[in-house]
Order: C-alpha cells, then structure tokens, then sequence
C-alpha cells in the first residue's frame, strides 16, 4: 500500500477546502500541476459527493489505501502524468461505480493482482504510456466485466498471455501499440467478440496465426503497420465482415498470386494501406 509522507508533499483536506469553498457539495475537483507527493488518507473524508476527480500532472509517487476511502460515488478520476510505479491492491476498493480511470503517462512498472477487482462499473481504462513489461497475474482483469476500453500502449510488453482478457466480452477498443510484440497469441481475443477497434501498430510482430482474428464480426479497424509481417494467411481476414479501415503499412509483406482473393469477404472495407512492404506489381 502506498507510503505515508509529511503535511507539506501531501495533498490535504485543508488545501481542498482552501480552493473549493463549497468542498462538502462540489461533484467535480480538479488540481493540477502542483508539487506535492502523496494523498493524505482524509483529504477527501469531507467531499464525499465527487463523481468527477482530476489529479492529473502532479507529482504522485504513491497512493494510500485510505486515500479514495471516502469516494463511494466517484465515476472519474484522473491519475495521469504523476510518479506512481505500483497500483496496490487496496486504493480502488470503495469505487464500486467507478466507470472511467486514466493513469497514463506514469512510471508504473507493476499492478497487484486484485488492483481493479471492486471497480466492476469500470468502463475505460488507460495505461498507455507507462513501464509495465508483464501482469504479476493473468486474471489482473478478471473483474472488469463491463471493460469497454482499454489502452496498453507506448508500454513494454513483449507478450501478453492469452488470459488476460478472458472476461471482457464488451470490450470494443483495445491498443497495446508501440510496444516489444512479436506475436499476438491465438486466444486473445477468443472473448471479446465486441471488439470494434484493435491497435497493434508499432510493434515488432512477424506472424499472426490464421485463428487470431476468428469470429470478430463486429471489427472495424484494424492497425497493424510498422511491424515485421513478412506474410499475410489467407483466412486471417475471412471473419472480419465488418472491417472498414485495415493498415498494414510499413512492414515486409510478399503476396503471390494465390492471395488475389485475401479480402474477397471484406466488402465494407474502404481504406486499405499496404505501401512501404514487398508487394510487386
């Protein structure tokens, strides 16, 4: 759990109360670009009708368990661009509605295995722009049935295991660009049969099996350029009905001639980029 600090690197209730006059009624709470380190544990004990909080662009290291205790109708919060390294297990379990948390842009490097298993409202959750290489558990999400987000982008992964998303059935967004990929496992997305939009650009990915993509019809974008794709299956698009918008630039893809049907199924497919790979005419 996050670490205790002195009065002066914390955020307090009195440095609440001094800029909101009406802290005991106000819903919505922004404070950004200050210095200090830490939440104290009571500085929300007396705002506890915020629905919408940014601490955004501070300098948070960590966060105390205590510290959100007192936010039971909090729906919003703004964690990105601090200092945290850890999500410990105990700071988000009073946000039983919480439907939207960032907490990008930090230098968070690891998330406790039962981090989000309160947050059961959670509908976006960003990560993007951090440290993590790997999840200490692959059911870290496991209670995020309503996930609908999800961005774990500009991060380190060099695999992501074919569990991790096992529970999220309406999830319709997902990115993990610009990270170390070499390959997408063939389960993982074998649950979420909702997903509109997948990011995986930026990444170091040589092959994708034929069963990866398989029966998601609701699919409509699909990135997937600066890679190391040097060949494309013929059946990894057959399910894809729905695709739209395909990008598959910039990587090493040869065709022959027995790939002339690739994209027969995809009939609303409108914008296709295949330039900068191997394609002869």
């Amino acid at each position: 759990m996050g670490n205790s600090a002195s009065s002066k690197d914390s955020l307090t209730s009195e440095m609440i109360q001094k800029r909101y006059k009406n802290y005991q009624i106000e819903q919505s709470m922004s404070i950004n670009n200050e210095s200090f380190n830490y939440i104290d544990p009571n500085a929300f004990k007396s705002t506890r009708l915020l629905q919408n909080l940014d601490l955004s662009k501070n300098c948070i290291k960590s966060i105390h368990g205590m510290s959100f205790a007192y936010l039971d109708f909090l729906k919003v919060l703004n964690l990105s661009h601090n200092q945290l390294t850890t999500i410990y297990f105990d700071i988000f379990i009073q946000q039983v509605v919480l439907q939207e948390l960032d907490m990008s842009s930090n230098q968070i490097k690891e998330i406790e295995p039962k981090a989000f298993d309160k947050t059961l409202c959670l509908e976006t959750l960003k990560l993007n722009k951090n440290q993590l290489k790997s999840f200490s558990s692959d059911k870290v999400f496991k209670s995020l049935i309503n996930l609908k987000h999800l961005d774990l982008s500009e991060n380190e992964f060099a695999s992501i295991d074919s569990r991790l998303l096992a529970k999220q059935s309406k999830l319709s967004h997902f990115s993990a660009a610009q990270n170390m990929l070499t390959s997408i496992d063939s389960k993982l997305f074998s649950s979420t049969k909702s997903l509109v939009d997948i990011n995986l650009s930026q990444n170091q990915i040589k092959s994708i099996d034929s069963s990866s993509l398989k029966q998601l019809n609701c699919l409509e974008t699909l990135i997937l350029n600066n890679n190391q794709l040097n060949s494309i299956d013929a059946r990894l698009f057959r399910d894809l009905v729905n695709l739209k918008h395909l990008d598959l630039s910039f990587n090493q893809i040869e065709l022959n001639a027995n790939q002339s049907d690739l994209f027969v199924q995809n009939k609303l497919l409108t914008h296709l980029n295949m330039s900068n790979n191997k394609i002869s005419a």
